[in-house]
This record gives structure tokens, C-alpha cells and sequence, in this order.
């Protein structure tokens, strides 16, 4: 990329009308996502419609200008860090949603809050399922192009089974309908499923249709403490082995937990130092609730379980979880994150990766009880200031 044609792109996105800045502060803020890595782009567009896109896109092409999308840079994996510089597309302000409650589906632009989106479902009853860690922060079209999971992706799946349809643009700005708002959809090619987690490689995603469910009635969580992380292993067999399926089932490992503890002492907790978690989640009608996290209780009696179906209190068992992100910086300054799937029975294996402690590496597990045999690894990779740039390869 030359800046000659860096300049004659600008003159065009300024003839069109297209929203652009170069002000340092904007690029800064462009330029690295929940990683902490920064790589400054040349200049920031804003989208503002499909037609935005397809001319940068466009414009881009001609040009030989790198562009990377981005929505609201909460990811942990550097999809939204524009490492080539160039141009970063913005596409935060395509936040519409609409519902549809008699088709159960809900059409959002990609810069929808995935929060916002549940938040307007449950006017009708309805909830969008997954809820990935930064819900609150993170939109949509980012959840697609990562294949965001969250809590309750035991019992209903991660991102890619609760998308319907994708419109996105190819790198010369050739517009795609990839799938369409239907439960049965089986003609042509699945390019949907292609974008979903490809992470704006294959182009940029602009607007989504999601399914939606019934809100469950009633809720109701248990949390366990087993004195080890070998300890949760043999927990985690008990509930596979049952016949619960819990709507979410998350496992945390003792040195997580304790990073969780020390960024925040308020949250109530009763277990010993050197500690796991296991929290499970079940949800559906007021009687089989119950039951379910009677039984769950029972099976994990060893472990000191905890069990309420307060809204309240069930919340602030999740805060265990939804703060572990956070809480895991105290062991290092930068945090990349990688997914990892494996068989239960080379869980133990996975676990001795945390005594690579010089390079501050560890695991938050999160179990999927829709495999009953698989376990998903998140793998964080925290590092301190010394070995950062020797990691990047930076000088």
C-alpha cells in the first residue's frame, strides 16, 4: 500500500460521503482489541449502511489498502487489530434489531449488543441463547465472525447454531446472502456457516438473523468447590454419567479461581485456598428445575455444592465466572486467548500445561455436555511485560 494511493482512497471516501477519521486519538482506539496489542491503522471509516461497506470495500480493492472490520473490540484473539495498518471499517452504528416473535427470530445489524439483543427478545417472551462473557459489550456481527460460545452453550449451542442467516461483502464489495430466515433451509451451497468463525477473513458481515427460544420459566444454579483441579475431573464424570443436562456447565481451575478471589474479595464464596469451581445452571419449568438442581447437589455432595434459585443469588455465582477475564491480568499484562478440544479422557494431559508457569500459562475449562465426552479448553497465554515482545517478535 502506497500513501499516494492511501490519499486518492481518502479524496473518494470524502466525495462519497463516507464517515472517516485520522485523528490520533480515534486510530488509538482502533487499534487493538480486549488483547491489549496495538497496531495503528492509517485511518478509521464508520459504517453507516450496507452501501458504506460496499464502496470502502471497493475503494479498498482498487487500491490495494488493507482493511480490517470491527465492531466493539472485546475479543481476546486480535481479529479486530489491524496488523497490516491501513484501513479499519467500524461498524458499530449498524445496530438495529427487530423481532419477530411469531417466527421466533430475531434480524439485527452487526453492530447490535448481543445484551441489547436478549434484552429486546425478552419484551416477547423470548431469549437469545448464547451469552459470551463481554455480552454486555461485545456485538453481534464479532460473536459470528468468532463463533462466540458463553455460558449456556451446553444446552443450546454456540453462536453457529443460533444464527439463521448472514449478509456479508466480499473483499471487492460483492454482496452475499449466505442462508435464509428459515428453520428448514436446505438449498444451495452453506456459505453461512463457511463466515461463521472466519473471523473476517472471508469478508465483512453487516447484518444477521438469529434464532430466538421461549425464556425459561425458572432457574435455578449449584456451585461446587473440589479441593483440586484432578478433583473437578472426577465431578465433571459424575454429572456426564447422570442423566442431567444442564443448561450451563463451566468449569474454573484452581489458579483462575484464585485470581477471581483476589480481584474480587466481595464476592461470597466459601472454600479453601487451592480451590476449583464447577457451576452448573438448569432451565425449563418450576419442577424438573428444581429436581434437576436437587439431583446435581446430591451428586456433588463431596464438594461443599451451593444451590439457590434466587435471581439474585444466581447471579452473583456467575460474577465467579463473568470476572475471571478480568482477574487473570494479575498474573500477566497481556492475554491472548486459543480454543482447544479434546476428549475427557486427555483432560489430565491439558492440565499439566499449567505448570509451564514461567511463561504464565494456564486454563479456564468450559465443559459442553452436548458431546457428553468433550471438554473445550480456552487457553490463555498471559505474559508479562519481559517476554511480550519476544512473543510478537517486536523490537
Amino acid at each position: 500500500m502506497s500513501a499516494e494511493n492511501l490519499r486518492i482512497a481518502l479524496e473518494k471516501f470524502k466525495a462519497l460521503g463516507i464517515d472517516f477519521s485520522t485523528d490520533e486519538e480515534k486510530l488509538f482506539c482502533a487499534s487493538l482489541d480486549h488483547m491489549r496489542y496495538s497496531f495503528m491503522p492509517d485511518v478509521c471509516v464508520y459504517a453507516h449502511s450496507e452501501n458504506d461497506i460496499a464502496r470502502v470495500l471497493e475503494i479498498a480493492n482498487e487500491y490495494g489498502i488493507p482493511i480490517t472490520p470491527r465492531g466493539s473490540g472485546t475479543g481476546c484473539a486480535g481479529g479486530a487489530v489491524p496488523v497490516q495498518k491501513g484501513i479499519v471499517l467500524d461498524l458499530s452504528a449498524l445496530n438495529t434489531i427487530e423481532i419477530y416473535p411469531e417466527e421466533r427470530a430475531a434480524r439485527v445489524g452487526a453492530g447490535a449488543i448481543t445484551a441489547d439483543i436478549d434484552k429486546e427478545a425478552a419484551k416477547f417472551g423470548l431469549m437469545y441463547a448464547p451469552d459470551p462473557s463481554s455480552h454486555k459489550y461485545s456485538s453481534i456481527g464479532g460473536n459470528v465472525a468468532c463463533n462466540a460460545g458463553g455460558l449456556r452453550a451446553a444446552k443450546y449451542g454456540s453462536t453457529r447454531d443460533n444464527v439463521l442467516a448472514i449478509t456479508a461483502f466480499l473483499a471487492d464489495g460483492t454482496k452475499l446472502q449466505c442462508g435464509r430466515p428459515l428453520k428448514k433451509f436446505a438449498v444451495g451451497l452453506n456459505l453461512r456457516d463457511i463466515f461463521i468463525g472466519s473471523e473476517g477473513t472471508l469478508g465483512i458481515i453487516s447484518e444477521v438473523w438469529l434464532k430466538l427460544v421461549p425464556r425459561p420459566e425458572s432457574r435455578s444454579a449449584v456451585v461446587a468447590f473440589p479441593k483440586s483441579d484432578e478433583d473437578a475431573y472426577e465431578a465433571i464424570g459424575k454429572v456426564l454419567r447422570s442423566k442431567l443436562t444442564p443448561a450451563v456447565f463451566e468449569f474454573m481451575d484452581a489458579e483462575t479461581f484464585n485470581c477471581v478471589r483476589k480481584k474480587n474479595p466481595n464476592i461470597k464464596v466459601y472454600a479453601s485456598n487451592g480451590s476449583a469451581v464447577l457451576l452448573l445452571e438448569f432451565d425449563g419449568v418450576v419442577s424438573q428445575v428444581e429436581k434437576d438442581a436437587q439431583v446435581a447437589k446430591e451428586l456433588l455432595q463431596e464438594y461443599s455444592p451451593m444451590a439457590s434459585k434466587e435471581i439474585e443469588e444466581i447471579e452473583g455465582y456467575w460474577q465467579i465466572r463473568r470476572t475471571a477475564s478480568q482477574g487473570m491480568y494479575l498474573l500477566g499484562d497481556s492475554k491472548l486467548v486459543r480454543i482447544l478440544s479434546c476428549r475427557m479422557r486427555r483432560w489430565l494431559n491439558i492440565c499439566a500445561i499449567t505448570s509451564l508457569s514461567e511463561k504464565r500459562v494456564f486454563i479456564l475449562q468450559c465443559l459442553d455436555t452436548r458431546a457428553m465426552e468433550t471438554i473445550i479448553s480456552i487457553l490463555y497465554i498471559l505474559l508479562p511485560k519481559r517476554a511480550q515482545e519476544s512473543w510478537l517478535g517486536r523490537k
